[in-house]
């Protein structure tokens, strides 16, 4: 029984090592394509944060009832510790794309954080979102399909839970289903860009999916900027 134990321990230390080193050089740097400069344009300012002048640009496209997401936004993990690394300082602008992937629920929470955003209240109801289905479900071992915050008879209460949206024209919009379409060509996206799950971070136009540790998220962002800092020592070498 020792053997077997020592063996599952190797092979987990393994498929950690092999996540961490796919996701620190499994894109290897090279000029951005055309497409791939595209993908880095804004889609919607409502959904990011940070200086749109910021030399790198991450877009991360999620499921609001992605448990990993809603992992990734605790106090101390990769998101918190970037947004204070690099988006705070204006190294990186962030932006977020949803998609409905996960739970039969996801598309509606999707659409109703588009929603938010109309009222600028997108990051109240996301981090709401995230912060609700970690502590009550997903911290203890719940699946997505046990989360009811976003069923048709429970989003209400839901987004009434937030004083700052109006809830009346919350649901005009709701009613409307205009953002349908936009989650749509988010997840058509991410299969172009052969990525499958959720999170997916697209840093300046090459794709990680997953929550690798952050050491490795972070190597990913300084090689970014250090290949943007030496194109621009370049430019000014050559105007000299």
């Amino acid at each position: 029984m020792k053997k077997v134990g020592i063996v599952l321990v190797v092979v987990v230390i393994a498929m950690v090592a092999g996540g961490w080193w796919f996701f620190t050089y499994g894109a290897q740097p090279a000029p951005l394509t055309e497409e791939q400069k595209a993908i880095l344009k804004t889609q919607d300012e409502r959904l990011s944060k940070g200086s749109p002048d910021a030399p790198v640009k991450i877009i991360e496209y999620v499921d609001v009832l992605c448990p990993f997401c809603a992992k990734a936004s605790q106090p101390g993990d990769i998101l918190p510790r970037m947004m204070e690394e690099y988006v705070d300082t204006k190294k990186a602008h962030y932006e977020v794309r949803l998609v409905a992937k996960v739970a039969p629920d996801s598309q509606r929470a999707g659409e109703g954080a588009y929603c938010a955003a109309e009222q600028d209240q997108f990051w109240p109801y996301l981090d709401k979102a995230y912060n609700d289905t970690w502590k009550q479900y997903y911290s203890k071992d719940k699946d997505a399909a046990d989360v009811p915050f976003f069923q048709m008879t429970t989003i209400q209460t839901f987004v009434r839970s937030i004083p700052e949206i109006d809830f009346y024209r919350w649901q005009r919009c709701m009613d409307n289903n205009i953002y349908a379409q936009t989650m749509d060509d988010n997840a058509k996206e991410m299969v172009r860009l052969e990525a499958y799950g959720t999170p997916t971070m697209v840093v300046d136009g090459k794709s990680y999916t997953g929550t690798p540790p952050y050491p490795a998220f972070q190597a990913v962002i300084n090689a970014s900027l250090n290949e943007k800092k030496k194109a621009q020592e370049k430019k000014d070498e050559e105007k000299e």
